[in-house]
């Protein structure tokens, strides 16, 4: 049985909604319900704010969601710290906006990273690997650094043991 917890980025949420229209694969969207439920999946408060700046179908659906989907993130402010301090050494590395920009309060990624970090959580996002870029700070490249787990939602829901398969009626 798979105990682990998942932590989900915005982007699963809106790139899913892309291929998982709400009206053609419901599934998708019950299983992430189903699987909150069952204590394996999770976002943060800063998700759902990025959510809700939104004016489509996916907003309304993130409203109707169990309010305690989202944790808060305040509880890993010294792990958030640490992501910080180490994204600000990496100068030769990355541009000196792509610094900034994961140094914005209000960006969910480093949140996401340290709660993650900090709880033991396998991270959940549509971004890859890129050792290369320059002009971001993508979270699998953070997370490889941290030793997180990270990966995409299909690996994700291959791990749930998730098919979603249609039923006649």
């Amino acid at each position: 049985m798979n105990a682990a917890k998942y932590l989900l980025d915005a982007n699963v949420f809106m790139e899913s909604q892309k291929y998982y229209g709400f009206d053609i694969v419901s599934g998708f969207w019950e299983t992430i319900k189903t699987e909150h439920k069952n204590g394996k999946l999770f976002s943060l408060q800063c998700v759902r704010e990025e959510i809700l700046k939104g004016k489509d179908e996916l907003k309304e659906w993130i409203k109707k969601l169990d309010p305690e989907f989202f944790l808060t993130e305040g509880g890993a402010i010294e792990t958030y710290g640490e992501i910080q301090k180490w994204a600000a050494e990496q100068k030769e590395r990355y541009k000196e906006s792509a610094i900034e920009e994961f140094a914005r309060y209000d960006n969910a990624d480093p949140w996401l990273i340290a709660f993650a970090l900090k709880n033991k959580y396998k991270l959940v996002t549509m971004e890859k690997l890129n050792l290369e870029k320059k002009c971001a700070i993508p979270i699998p490249n953070v997370c490889k650094e941290f030793e997180i787990e990270c990966l995409d939602t299909f690996d994700m829901l291959r791990e749930l043991e998730v098919s979603l398969v249609r039923c006649e009626k």
